[in-house]
């Protein structure tokens, strides 16, 4: 437990309550309803700055400097909403964007130790897709094998006679 005072209670309607744990602790730190979660539990936030940045290939006029590509992008009434469609463009085209992701951490703005509730439209639905997230995912069986399976094996019983 911590020693920081406010430090954040476990709430019935917690997120660190999971199917796969007690119904009356946190799942990641085991502390119960009405104590204070764990120093290093997941759960506990606090608010902090974080820079993303993604570069991205882009088509610009032939004779563009370094300064009209950077002022087109950042000082022209260009709206940064529209990068939103170039990431889009590689997301749909089942490419990640990991390979051109960057973060960096600016700072801490809110250093008091938070736990944001589930809100009360959380239900039963969203419980069974939590219990779904957490199961092995099925994979099917090699082709050879299929044919294997939906292949008719004789009946030993059935004979020709002849």
């Amino acid at each position: 437990m911590s020693n920081i005072p406010d430090w954040p209670l476990v709430l019935p309607n917690d997120y660190g309550i999971r199917p796969a744990g007690a119904p009356d602790a946190c799942f990641y730190c085991n502390s119960k309803v009405g104590q204070p979660h764990g120093a290093e539990c997941t759960v506990v936030d606090k608010k902090v700055r974080v820079r993303f940045s993604f570069d991205l290939e882009l088509s610009v006029p032939h004779w563009w400097t370094p300064a009209d590509i950077e002022y087109h992008y950042g000082q022209s009434s260009w709206c940064a909403n529209n990068a939103m469609d170039h990431l889009q463009e590689i997301v749909d085209s089942d490419d990640c964007l990991c390979s051109i992701f960057n973060s960096a951490f600016i700072e801490v703005t809110d250093n008091t130790p938070f736990v944001e509730p589930r809100p009360e439209s959380w239900d039963a639905d969203n419980k069974a897709q939590d219990i779904k997230d957490n199961l092995p995912r099925w994979e099917p069986p090699p082709m050879a094998l299929m044919m294997l399976i939906t292949e008719e094996v004789p009946d030993p019983e059935d004979k020709d006679e002849d």
